[in-house]
């Protein structure tokens, strides 16, 4: 674009500057989209071998981490929503946070608060969009009703559900185990360009 812009004369850039600061300015998803595929770049922030070998290093290092109610320290403890924040922190997703919640929200209201806390800060930001159930990849983030709402979340990888799990912590359990399979709800995809 640049090699192009040099060939213009000085009334020609400034127009073509003007508008692409105007694209960037009231539409940065579609530049930021254009761009990725333009540089050959993945959708998916997982989708490349490379990132996929390096997810599964960053979920083998967590496994073990004794569940801890509203904690998420690698090894030390960590909640299922912690546990899905503090991979995602590792590839500088975040910062992010949860409001407050008891341990048994879920049971006593149907407050979308897991739901609701994720597509304010993950969807509306264009990090992740809502893909298929049936055909989860590597690095999805599942969402599960366990209660009256939508409580639990784990991450896929190799048909495997890794999340941590009151009085067992952080594990990786078969994605069609019977307990989990009936609860599944919602399926994201993180994407690449952000």
């Amino acid at each position: 674009m640049l090699g192009v812009m040099g060939m213009l004369g000085r009334a020609e850039t400034s127009l073509a500057m003007s508008l692409i600061l105007e694209d960037i300015l009231i539409f940065p998803w579609i530049i930021q989209l254009r761009g990725c595929r333009d540089r050959g770049m993945e959708k998916y922030f997982f989708q490349e071998k490379t990132k996929q070998i390096e997810l599964k290093k960053v979920l083998d290092s967590w496994r073990h981490t004794p569940y801890r109610h509203w904690s998420g320290v690698k090894q030390r403890g960590c909640d299922c929503i912690h546990f899905e924040l503090g991979v995602l922190n590792e590839y500088e997703f975040g910062p992010f946070t949860m409001p407050r919640y008891c341990r048994d929200w879920h049971l006593h209201n149907t407050e979308e608060l897991l739901l609701t806390e994720f597509k304010k800060q993950f969807v509306d930001k264009g990090l992740a969009e809502q893909v298929s159930l049936s055909t989860p990849e590597n690095g999805d983030l599942l969402f599960f009703k366990y209660g009256k709402a939508v409580s639990h979340v784990a991450i896929y990888f190799d048909k495997c559900l890794y999340q941590s799990i009151d009085q067992i912590g952080v594990e990786a359990i078969n994605w069609m185990d019977r307990m989990w399979h009936k609860r599944k709800r919602f399926n994201y995809r993180l994407l690449a360009c952000r």
